[in-house]
């Protein structure tokens, strides 16, 4: 297939005008580039590469440090690093050139175009998974789990990678609602141009994409010499290279000059100078998101492999990316006609302070929004708020307990709080259900009236449904209660068993009846001991896989339920065990059963991180 991609390329790549680089960066330019080397230099980064584009090419190209430190080699900007999900914008432009030769219809449901892709949505009669909700991250899946995040053999195909895993793409709510940042998304993306093309997605990305734009330094190709790029942790040490399934997710690795040269085209309306790459209509489609609640309501929302992003320095469109401790992100500003590709190959700081000083030099002002001086908090909206679309499933249970949303009227204003006991943040009004945070210039949040009560939608996509503060303060409750049982427990059995062998408790048997609550917190403990402990590691290495200590978690969260339960009988049986005992250890193995049945209805019991299939709760 590569030999066919070549032949394909062949004229494109003849005819394609190569990039320049320069190294001395204009006049303009030069305290940025004073700026960005002083800040190589505090933060210990090993190789960093900036190129800046306007609509007539590059402007400023730099390396700074080392791409190499073990082979002496220097990093310039034609330097390519592996550039993680800024894949994703690639995907997205290869997708759009087949939907201009009209080969791809994005509404098309998933179903009919790869039928030999795995998923579950229980919707899919009436609200189908279709191909804009692959890539506007809208299909309602988990995001990719822990163990798909591991390093896969040589020679993985998408199809293998997307056999790997299939749990995680389980629809939560109907597609098109709300946005959950998915790497699979783009993965399925990648899967369905290899079945319009015919051919694997690394020669459909050259033959769609590099060739066309004649970027000579990208590359989806994991199995060749690509596979030796050098990134480093905070610490100096080389980071292992990642082999991922999902190459279309972030997979792409490519030199700077080159990736600013696509944030050229982009500000082109789809000219690149020599011909046009995507018609304006089609860059203007990328740039803004409308299958959610969030796109439909007019918040800025993820697009078609774009941000839309406001700061001080303006509006920014584009993409950021991450793997192997290496940092890559592009980015471009339709108000000062500029864009900019940044590449840090080290772990740690230093990457917010290079886009800072980019932004900084490159962006325009922006203006905070006008206040609805009218404006009052309507009825019904203050309270309790839960999130509805977290992005990993799992991670729903924590949230709850811990992340709750609280909406109170603040007079002129809108005031949020999230977690427990965080302080109110507040948000100025600007009609039609609009608010920005106070002293910032973009709209972060609507009210929109759901089937269900009101609807928070955060400018990310983050979508909230009001609740009831008991729905979730009862488990913190439930919690709380239950680990003051066990500790009441524990030093009651200590004090039992000091006590014992001087006649003070003899023939209370109360062994009899704290036997399987002991076990039962034993049990708990022992999962959740699991859980911190391979968190606190190589989080990707310990559940990347069913390993001793992912077992342990397993048995743990499951088994301590049925051996309350069991408690809890032996409990109201024992008639040779004084009242107090029966008592704290009935209270005890009943609190640990309705814990239990907390964690089983949030799909903990029985928990295998490296694969959880997410259980719908709404």
């Amino acid at each position: 297939m590569l030999f066919r991609a070549a032949a394909l390329l062949a004229p494109v790549l003849l005819l394609a005008a190569p990039l320049q680089a320069r190294e001395t960066p204009a006049a303009p330019l030069a305290e940025l580039d004073r700026e960005l080397a002083a800040i190589v230099e505090a933060h210990a980064i090993v190789g960093a590469s900036v190129a800046v584009s306007d609509a007539d090419g590059l402007v400023y190209v730099r390396g700074f440090g080392q791409a190499d430190i073990e082979a002496g080699r220097p990093m310039t900007g034609e330097t390519p690093l592996r550039a993680g999900s800024v894949s994703k914008l690639i995907t997205a432009l290869a997708a759009m050139r087949l939907v201009e030769e009209g080969r791809l219809d994005l509404h098309s449901p998933l179903r009919d175009i790869a039928p030999d892709v795995a998923f579950t949505n229980r919707w899919e009669a009436g609200q189908p998974v279709r191909l804009v909700h692959l890539m506007e991250h809208t299909t309602g899946w988990d995001d990719i789990q822990l163990q798909e995040y591991r390093s896969f053999p040589a020679g993985t195909s998408l199809a293998d990678g997307l056999n790997d895993n299939p749990a995680s793409r389980t629809s939560r709510y109907p597609p098109g609602l709300y946005h959950a940042y998915a790497n699979s998304g783009a993965g399925v993306m990648g899967r369905v141009i290899e079945i319009e093309t015919g051919l694997a997605f690394e020669d459909a990305a050259e033959a769609l994409v590099f060739g066309p734009l004649g970027l000579l330094t990208a590359s989806f190709d994991q199995d060749g010499p690509r596979s030796g790029l050098a990134t480093y942790g905070a610490d100096g040490a080389r980071a292992p290279f990642t082999r991922i399934w999902a190459a279309p997710s972030g997979g792409l690795s490519i030199g700077a000059a080159d990736l600013a040269a696509i944030g050229r085209m982009l500000l082109n309306g789809g000219e690149t100078g020599q011909g046009r790459f995507l018609s304006p209509a089609s860059i203007a489609r990328m740039e803004t998101g409308v299958e959610s609640v969030a796109g439909r309501s007019g918040l800025a929302h993820y697009g078609l492999g774009l941000y839309p992003g406001r700061d001080e320095t303006g509006l920014w469109y584009g993409h950021a990316g991450a793997i192997d401790s290496g940092q890559v992100e592009l980015f471009y500003n339709r108000e000062t006609g500029r864009a900019y590709a940044l590449m840090v190959n080290t772990a740690g700081a230093g990457m917010p302070e290079m886009r800072q000083a980019v932004r900084r030099h490159l962006g325009a002002g922006a203006e905070v929004p006008a206040v609805d001086a009218g404006w009052r908090m309507p009825d019904g909206v203050s309270g309790t708020y839960r999130i509805i679309n977290p992005r990993q499933e799992m991670t729903r249970a924590l949230i709850d307990l811990f992340d709750p949303l609280r909406l109170s009227d603040c007079g002129d204003a809108l005031c949020l709080s999230r977690g427990l006991g965080a302080d109110a943040v507040r948000y100025r009004p600007m009609g039609g259900g609009r608010f920005f945070r106070e002293g910032e210039p973009q709209i972060r949040l609507a009210l929109i009236d759901g089937s269900q009560g009101v609807t928070l939608v955060y400018e990310d996509g983050e979508a909230f449904e009001q609740t009831s503060a008991l729905r979730l303060g009862a488990p913190v409750a439930l919690w709380i209660a239950t680990l003051t049982a066990l500790m009441a427990g524990l030093v009651t059995l200590l004090v039992w068993a000091a006590a014992r062998p001087f006649g003070v408790f003899a023939g209370s048997n109360r062994w009899r009846v704290w036997l399987l609550p002991s076990l039962s917190a034993l049990s708990l403990a022992l999962g959740m001991g699991a859980l911190t402990a391979l968190s606190m590691g190589d989080v990707l290495a310990n559940f990347a896989g069913p390993s001793l200590g992912g077992r342990l978690i397993q048995l743990g969260t499951f088994a301590f339920g049925p051996l309350a339960m069991a408690g809890l009988i032996v409990t109201v049986r024992a008639k040779d065990v004084r009242l107090f005992a029966r008592l704290q250890a009935g209270l005890t193995s009943a609190l640990l059963a309705l814990a239990w049945g907390w964690v089983y209805v949030y799909g903990w019991a029985g928990l295998t991180p490296w694969s959880y299939t997410p259980t719908l709760l709404g």
